[in-house]
């Protein structure tokens, strides 16, 4: 009894806690920003090939937090290339379960991201958790990434989770639900003689299953129409020749049809034709040459 309550001291435990702020501090003061700054941008080259990366700097944070300030990533070779940004990116790891339970917080193009990722080694697999995006500015990210050839705006957000195999990290599952606040889309084609769809709002539940997203219980409620839809996309390398396939059915606002009558007489004959009181439309090709038409 004796020994245990010398080694359970308060002389103990005031060393213990001295060591460990001591370690916290030699960690924070000499931590060797410029050799490990290079060691992750080498990394990130490595997971995204063809890729040059810059992070402006690193900070640690005692116990178990990393945070990467102006994180960019640009398309080796190609002059003019906007890149990638990150503001900020925030990795706490669980100290009870080190490198196997991670928070992550991430601010970007506007957004901010949270997760929690659990790395699973045996089984080689990783999984995420409590995905949660809010206000992430479309335009800003379409001006640097260029995922579509048309211009887009609006506010995204998505809550959802997703799990892959450490050797397929793209090809794995997930699910979750999109919000997109206050938007816009450039049309290829007009549609009802509007060359964008301005919106207020779009949900939609979406499922991710080996590049492909099948997309559920789709709304739109937009200024001059309103739509429910649902679809798939099949991702490819070249994102702008993935295939699409969507339907559903879309109902024009009554002050748009006053402002241009001879859509209107166009309308009430398709709804005559179809004897629906919604007009039913399909989409596909690829999201570079979409196809639209109305059509059961």
């Amino acid at each position: 009894m004796k020994v245990i309550r010398t080694i359970f001291s308060w002389r103990t435990i005031l060393y213990l806690a001295y060591a460990l702020i001591l370690t916290g501090l030699l960690l924070y003061v000499r931590f060797p920003t410029k050799k490990f700054t290079q060691f992750c941008e080498n990394r990130l080259e490595l997971i995204f090939p063809e890729s040059d990366c810059n992070i402006d700097r690193i900070i640690y944070q005692f116990p178990s937090t990393l945070t990467f300030n102006g994180v960019s990533l640009r398309r080796s070779g190609v002059s003019g290339d906007p890149g990638f940004f990150v503001d900020r990116l925030s990795v706490t790891a669980d100290l009870p379960k080190l490198m196997s339970n991670i928070t992550l917080a991430v601010t970007f193009y506007g957004g901010a991201l949270s997760a929690r990722l659990e790395v699973d080694a045996a089984a080689k697999r990783i999984e995420m958790h409590d995905i949660r995006l809010a206000g992430l500015d479309v335009a800003g990210l379409q001006k640097d990434l260029v995922i579509l050839d048309r211009k887009v705006s609006g506010k995204l957000g998505f809550t959802g989770s997703y799990q892959a195999a450490f050797e397929n990290l793209a090809g794995g599952t997930g699910k979750g639900q999109v919000v997109v606040d206050a938007g816009s889309v450039e049309l290829m084609q007009p549609v009802l003689s509007l060359q964008q769809i301005d919106f207020y709002q779009v949900v939609c539940n979406l499922r991710y299953e080996n590049r492909k997203l099948l997309f559920s219980e789709g709304t739109l409620n937009g200024k001059d129409l309103t739509a429910d839809f649902t679809g798939e996309l099949q991702a490819v390398s070249s994102f702008l020749a993935s295939e699409m396939q969507f339907g559903g059915r879309l109902i024009p606002q009554a002050i748009f049809l006053e402002i241009h009558p001879q859509e209107k007489r166009m309308v009430q004959g398709l709804m005559k034709r179809y004897n629906m009181t919604a007009l039913p439309f399909k989409i596909g090709g690829t999201l570079s040459s979409p196809t639209f038409r109305f059509s059961t």
